[in-house]
């Protein structure tokens, strides 16, 4: 059994990356993690991701 990356994305800072035409932090779509990350591939693991909807930002995130 190959081991496996269980990324749950519920927003804030560490999942943004910049929009290429305005620049501005935009959420990052996991799904594309290989693509835009293609060494991951070569590690032979699973890896699943769960993006919350929507995304919150932290500053808004509270125990309910």
């Amino acid at each position: 059994m190959k081991p496996s990356i269980l990324i749950i994305y519920t927003g804030g800072t560490i999942g943004m990356k910049p929009d290429p035409t305005t620049g501005a932090l935009v959420p990052f779509d996991f799904s594309g993690i290989f693509e835009e990350f293609p060494t991951l591939q070569s590690l032979n693991i699973g890896i699943e991701v769960f993006t919350m909807d929507p995304v919150i930002d932290s500053s808004n995130v509270s125990p309910r």
